[in-house]
């Protein structure tokens, strides 16, 4: 949670023509009746339930022949292990690695374009309430974005997403980190280089 992830896919969607498989999105899709319960108990779908979803949408990006991005999976260690046995072209993994102390800065100053999906931080100094990629000047709060939800969502990421790295590093797919940034566009040019890479 705030560690970037959707604004790296939406970084590389806008400016590197990736498609982008969002989990988050998925599954507000498919399971909209039990995000709220799931939610409030930092408790995560059943692997089988997201694969086949993630599957689903992975196959359909894939046969664009553009560049794939998955935002928010793999989440689990069976997530994991799944990508990584069905999916050998897997390349790269973009690894935010931050301690928690930015991490609730982030949501402390989060807002999301009302237009996209795109989030953004009131902390970034050249952030000037307008949309890079839609233009919108709309911003809103992300509903999740409460103190009680990251404690929750921190227990849940220690119990069961750590477990996926090692997962990933066996696998021996290349680590690419992304680190903080003060500006949206040293963010941007940071996610750009991966790309490069």
């Amino acid at each position: 949670m705030c560690s970037g992830k959707t604004s790296v896919a939406q970084i590389l969607k806008h400016d590197a023509g990736f498609d982008v498989v969002s989990a988050k999105e998925l599954i507000e899709r498919h399971a909209q009746d039990d995000v709220a319960a799931l939610r409030a108990r930092g408790a995560l779908l059943p692997d089988e339930r997201v694969i086949a979803w993630v599957a689903a949408a992975l196959d359909g990006a894939l046969a664009t022949g553009r560049p794939v991005l998955l935002d928010g999976f793999p989440r689990t260690e069976g997530q994991a292990r799944w990508l990584v046995r069905t999916h050998p072209g897997v390349r790269r993994v973009v690894h935010l690695d931050f301690d928690l102390a930015v991490i609730r800065r982030r949501l402390e100053h989060r807002v999301l374009c009302a237009s996209c999906p795109m989030p953004y931080s009131a902390l970034f100094s050249d952030f000037d309430r307008r949309c890079a990629f839609c233009g919108s000047r709309e911003f809103r709060p992300r509903p999740t974005d409460r103190p009680d939800y990251f404690d929750v969502k921190t227990s849940q990421f220690r119990a069961v997403s750590l477990q996926v790295l090692p997962v990933l590093r066996a696998a021996r797919l290349a680590f690419a980190t992304v680190g903080d940034h003060a500006t949206f566009a040293g963010l941007r040019s940071d996610v750009g280089r991966l790309h490069a890479d």
